[in-house]
């Protein structure tokens, strides 16, 4: 979700795209589900996640793809919202796996001065 986010961020830092802020207000409520389930066992993470976090995603996702038809197919946020309904089953693996993140914000976090070096 992280690079999802990223994209609506990118288009929505100037406040003048409504839609992509909306994508990360509805975005932003997922990570709070996550915040309250951090550091919890799989089980019943993905038991939470059911109830809550699902909803959410089936509805942002719906919302996208209502969004999408209203917007001039090379606008930067319609290329946003193209990148997120394509990877829509990778977003949604967290939903049903306990063990998984939201996103891989923490390993790429941690393999980053790895990675720097190597230059």
């Amino acid at each position: 979700w992280a690079h999802v986010r990223r994209e609506f961020f990118d288009i929505a830092k100037d406040g003048t795209a409504p839609i992509a802020q909306e994508a990360l207000q509805r975005i932003a409520a997922l990570y709070a589900v996550e915040d309250t389930i951090r550091g919890k066992p799989p089980d019943l993470r993905r038991t939470i996640r059911q109830a809550r976090s699902r909803p959410l995603v089936e509805d942002l996702f719906a919302w996208l793809e209502q969004q999408l038809g209203r917007l001039s197919g090379g606008s930067p946020t319609a290329q946003a919202i193209r990148y997120a309904l394509n990877h829509r089953d990778g977003l949604e693996q967290f939903l049903a796996d306990g063990r998984a993140d939201i996103d891989s914000n923490v390993v790429e976090r941690a393999i980053r001065p790895l990675v720097l070096s190597r230059k």
